[in-house]
């Protein structure tokens, strides 16, 4: 209290006399408070000059969240819901369940511990029964599926076991002709993805079979006990990832040269890296395996679950707010009348720069047509009109990486602007540009409304000032 006194006191001498100007001091609460005149000053308080603050884990309004720094709590504002259509979109939750998303919240994942909104651009899942590997649809051949009451990643449905059998020789299955009835464009990429978990052997293999290519070997060995790839033939890409509980997510993507009739995801029991030839048991289960998906794209997408024919995901349609406002003046916070400002974003796409190559995202941008952050094959740019300001980045899959924007600040008497970038070890700033303020803003604010593949965007924020590199680096990295 008495500190309070001292500080108005101050405010006053300092201010005295100055009509209607504004003193921002430090508070708990992200909402700019308007406190009192004092020696006709008005003043509001305002940590870190925070003007609008949404952190994507939350699902409600006034919701708080510490600081990375371990101080101050902000305000949590709720965007506009995400929107979906066809079939109910899935994601993974902290503990490592897949949960199904039947409402417009946003589905949010748990990164490295880091909680973080998915946006996602649609799917398709063509392999037509995902989970059931029981089935007759699954052809085994010298092998046979046991329930050792081991769950899939939902807790309901049963990820069977490969039991091998007892041939000195490679023991897999498959569904036979998975593209019956179905048309499969040439010259892409496609991507086979599923979750595997150890038995009585670490190590599995998948392969893809398909009539464009039917004389080639395409592979790939993966330890799912480490969590590491072993050898690989004739694929574009593949990956393994932990998804918790023991389970880790594989992925094999292949480009197919031609017409595709016939595709045959296949998936081995294995004795090691390279190693599918060996004498079974008949008893044990050698691995336990669910949530099989096939797609058109470059990498996996979240997983959709089929019963018996392939069913497709809509394309998640952003997170919309309203444009916002300065708290006090009342001008759009972006604009370049009246406030130089600046935006962070964290963001970790899905994909990396070989998938780019003839595309750019727009990760924030404005209805009015600007973009705060777009992505290209090879950097972030800022946007002001016909005006650009780029920074070097090369998308990393599953990286998280912080953007940050800064306009309508001074240098030798010449407003400029620029975009940087955090991938972990501070901020790397691009070439600054001037800023004419002649951006086109709109009445809405926008994250990834018009998604290309797969991203998480953890936290936002629009400072109505310049913020510098070291209060930034307060929040952690990225």
């Amino acid at each position: 209290m008495k500190k309070a006194i001292l500080y108005g006191i101050l405010v006053w001498f300092l201010l005295a006399g100055t009509a209607f100007a504004q003193v921002y001091e430090p508070n708990d609460d992200n909402k700019p408070v308007f406190v009192g005149t004092r020696g006709g000053v008005s003043v509001y308080t305002e940590p870190h000059g925070v003007a609008f603050y949404v952190d994507f884990s939350k699902g409600r309004l006034d919701e708080g969240r510490k600081a990375a720094n371990g101080g101050i709590e902000r305000t949590v504002f709720q965007g506009a819901p995400q929107t979906r259509t066809a079939v109910t979109a899935t994601y993974i939750s902290k503990d490592g369940t897949l949960l199904s998303s039947t409402t417009y919240a946003p589905r949010v994942e748990w990164i490295a511990g880091i909680p973080a909104a998915l946006v996602e651009s649609g799917g398709s899942n063509i392999c037509t029964l995902s989970d059931n590997l029981n089935s007759s649809t699954w052809v085994k051949t010298r092998c046979s599926m046991k329930d050792d009451g081991i769950k899939g990643l939902d807790g309901i449905t049963t990820a069977y076991g490969v039991v091998p059998s007892v041939d000195n020789n490679d023991h897999h299955f498959f569904i036979n002709k998975i593209t019956t009835g179905l048309t499969l464009v040439p010259n892409m990429v496609y991507t086979y993805s599923g979750y595997t978990k150890t038995g009585v052997s670490s190590w599995a293999r998948v392969r893809i079979y398909h009539t464009a290519d039917s004389s080639a070997l395409h592979d790939a060995y993966f330890n799912v006990s480490t969590g590491t790839r072993g050898t690989a033939n004739g694929v574009s890409a593949y990956s393994i990832a932990s998804a918790g509980n023991g389970w880790y997510r594989w992925s094999v993507s292949v480009s197919s040269p031609g017409v595709i009739s016939q595709v045959d995801p296949m998936l081995y029991a294995a004795e090691g890296n390279n190693d599918t030839t060996f004498v079974g048991d008949n008893t044990n289960s050698h691995s336990y395996w669910w949530g099989m998906q096939l797609e058109q794209s470059p990498f996996p997408t979240s997983l959709i679950p089929t019963s018996g024919t392939s069913l497709q995901r809509a394309a998640d349609s952003g997170v919309t707010w309203p444009m916002p406002t300065h708290p006090v003046t009342g001008n759009n916070l972006l604009s370049g009348v009246s406030n130089p400002w600046t935006v962070v974003l964290d963001f970790r796409p899905v994909y990396n720069a070989s998938d780019l190559t003839g595309v750019t995202q727009a990760i924030l941008d404005c209805s009015g047509g600007s973009t705060i952050f777009e992505l290209f094959a090879s950097g972030v740019s800022l946007q002001d009109g016909a005006t650009g300001a780029t920074v070097a980045y090369t998308p990393v899959a599953n990286k998280t990486v912080r953007l940050v924007a800064q306009a309508n600040y001074q240098t030798a008497g010449r407003a400029k602007m620029k975009v940087g970038i955090d991938s972990g070890s501070g901020i790397s700033w691009g070439t600054e540009v001037n800023y004419d303020g002649s951006m086109s803003i709109g009445s809405l604010l926008r994250v990834l409304t018009s998604p290309w593949g797969r991203a998480h965007v953890a936290q936002l924020a629009i400072f109505s000032r310049i913020v510098d590199d070291g209060e930034i680096n307060m929040w952690g990295s990225p």
